[in-house]
């Protein structure tokens, strides 16, 4: 017999049929076929478009992008599935992809812009813009790295920067890392970077300013009267401006015979920081007790140098005479030697003390501290 419209078995085919056809709609609906989302757009959903697809900028899409031609990410789009396009794939300057891409054409990286997961281009082709990674270890790394553009006047900044633009640092800065830019970098007066300075364009050093480490530049690179780079200067287009007692390297400073500064004793018991480019015959003392900064560049005598307190040290000793380090406080020391003499190293406190040395260097090491003593 059949069933009537009031009878049970009429109801539940009805019901069956409802919940059958619900599925199927939340399930289409889910995916949908369009080419855009616009600027600063929160969008939630996958995104299945049978041409190509455009986010703007600083937009946010919740799900996967799946699209028959090319994919294109604004600048800071931040997509948290993956994308697969029949085409290119395009991301815009510090775009983020939670998980994989997969183009059927060439794949650009912005400026910055990372994918979580894997990347893979039918055509072989991935182009990298500055600092763009792809994998879960490369965003492990990238994870300290800050798109700042300024740090103000006296502060110490602990971290590398990133910088999607330029970076410009105050006087009397202190940056403790590695600084990146997409365009220019321009250090302070008296200002101490520990790592390196990568700038898309010009690089700018005030007086007396320090980078211990190389630096390389798309555009001219300027050095202030006294400012010191240890490592390389590379500049694209071979321009380096030098000021007046201002050198890179360690040839570059031995150069420099006719001494400049006499004595160069420092003691530093505060929070600030003290820069001492030493070019005299005569010894430098150096003492921190302090929370501050001490940089030294030595090319004079004996050097003696002494950290009690929390602060840090960055020794770079180009003298021919022997070198001595003290560390008994809480911070770290970091020693770049450079001579053939005895480096005495007495180690006591709770820093770290790092001795990097340039040649055959006999050293004379006393550990008695709980943390590292680390010579590669």
């Amino acid at each position: 017999m059949a069933p009537t419209l009031n009878s049970p078995s009429f109801s539940k085919a009805c019901l069956i049929a409802l919940l059958c056809c619900s599925f199927f709609v939340l399930h289409v609906s889910a995916c949908v076929d369009i080419t855009n989302v616009i600027s600063t757009i929160v969008y939630n959903g996958d995104i299945c478009s049978s041409a190509g697809f455009t986010s703007g900028a600083d937009s946010t899409i919740n799900g996967n992008i799946v699209a028959a031609a090319a994919i294109t990410l604004g600048a800071n789009c931040k997509v948290t599935g993956s994308l697969q396009a029949g085409a290119a794939i395009n991301l815009g300057a510090n775009a983020h992809v939670g998980l994989n891409i997969h183009a059927g054409g060439d794949i650009a990286l912005g400026a910055y812009s990372h994918v979580s997961g894997t990347a893979v281009s039918d055509t072989g082709v991935i182009n990298y813009g500055l600092g763009a990674t792809v994998g879960y270890a490369a965003s492990l790394a990238s994870a300290a790295c800050a798109d700042i553009t300024n740090v103000v006047a006296t502060t110490i900044y602990t971290g590398d920067i990133c910088s999607s633009s330029s970076l410009t640092t105050g006087a009397d800065s202190t940056v403790i890392g590695d600084i990146t830019a997409v365009a220019a970098i321009s250090l302070g007066a008296n200002s101490i970077v520990t790592g390196q300075l990568q700038a898309g364009t010009a690089i700018t050093i005030g007086m007396n300013g320090v980078v211990n480490s190389r630096i390389h530049a798309g555009a001219a690179i300027t050095l202030g009267a006294y400012s010191h780079v240890s490592g390389t200067a590379v500049s694209d287009i071979g321009v380096i401006n030098y000021g007046l007692g201002s050198s890179i390297g360690q040839a570059a400073a031995l150069v420099q015979s006719i001494p400049t500064i006499g004595l160069c004793t420092t003691t530093i018991v505060g929070f600030g920081q003290i820069i001492c480019n030493n070019y005299g015959t005569a010894a430098t003392v150096v003492t921190l007790t302090g929370d501050g900064v001490v940089t030294v560049n030595n090319h004079g005598g004996v050097m003696a140098v002494t950290e009690t307190g929390s602060g840090a040290m960055y020794i770079e000793n180009h003298s021919a005479s022997a070198l001595s380090v003290a560390n008994t406080g809480q911070g770290d020391v970091n020693v770049m030697n450079n001579n053939a003499a005895v480096t005495a190293v007495s180690h006591t406190g709770d820093g770290i003390t790092s001795i990097v040395t340039d040649g055959a260097v006999a050293l004379a090491l006393t550990s008695t501290g709980p943390a590292a003593f680390v010579y590669p």
